[in-house]
């Protein structure tokens, strides 16, 4: 069985035009800024892990990690808890990257998982917080 990881990210960066965005739904729906936040990360990720041919979200964030046209694991979008509330996960159900030219495995590092993280967070303005490498029959949600 192949090993999972688990990306997980905060709220909107407050630099980020998400961030009033969010804030400004909250408001609307009359709901907590956590529950806003959860359903945008859901709606986002869920949008774009629909996969156009090879041309995925993710294969295109690995890419621009590794310097490589991969093909990224599977991913889940999953709300994590920190012992005070539910925070937005991305469950990679692998832990490698197939190399298209290749067709080799490429493991999926400590620094790509920063990098990825980073390049998220950048992009889509949600706080990178950290990431967790999940051992055989070990929950994703996260523990401090």
């Amino acid at each position: 069985m192949n090993h999972q990881i688990a990306m997980y990210f905060g709220h909107a960066v407050l630099d980020n035009p998400r961030h009033d965005e969010i804030e400004a739904r909250a408001i609307e729906w009359g709901c907590s800024i956590e529950f806003a936040i959860l359903e945008d990360f859901d709606w986002l990720f869920t949008r774009t892990l629909k996969v156009h041919e090879d041309r995925s979200t993710f294969n295109l964030l690995f890419a621009i990690v590794t310097n490589k046209h991969v093909q990224a694991p599977a991913v889940e979008v999953k709300y994590g808890k920190d012992n005070t509330s539910s925070i937005p996960t991305l469950l990679f159900l692998d832990d490698f990257l197939i190399d298209n030219d290749s067709e080799k495995k490429v493991v999926i590092t400590d620094e790509m998982l920063n990098q990825l993280g980073l390049e998220i967070e950048g992009c889509y303005g949600y706080e990178f917080i950290d990431f967790k490498r999940l051992a055989s029959n070990e929950h994703w949600l996260m523990t401090r």
